[in-house]
């Protein structure tokens, strides 16, 4: 499996095997997000690619399988790396988001 976040600023892949990251990559966005993402994932075949991110629609209309907001993302991201984690700060390149928690990780407000 393979997730992509298409930022504004940053294009970034993170790539699993067996529930562990097995790569990851970051590069510079550009003017072609959906071309530099692609071009991360070459030598890559995973059987399922996500997208969130700025692009992430873009992705889902040229290769991605689903898309997901990143909001929801980092509240799985979270949860499965540190179990008790209750609030995910993120400073992006276009705006910054908290988001808290519920006692399982899932979503509670941003």
């Amino acid at each position: 499996m393979a997730g992509l976040d298409l930022g504004s600023r940053t294009t970034k892949l993170v790539v699993l095997e067996q529930g562990r990251v097995a790569a990851f990559k970051i590069i510079d966005t550009g003017p072609d997000m959906a071309a530099r993402a692609r071009g991360l994932l070459e030598g890559c075949e995973p059987a399922r690619i996500v997208a969130t991110g700025y692009g992430r629609h873009l992705a889902a209309a040229s290769f991605a399988d689903d898309v997901i907001t990143e909001i929801t993302a980092y509240a799985r991201g979270a949860a499965h790396l540190f179990a008790d984690c209750r609030t995910v700060i993120d400073v992006g390149g276009q705006d910054s988001k908290v988001i808290a928690l519920d006692d399982r990780g899932g979503f509670r407000s941003f």
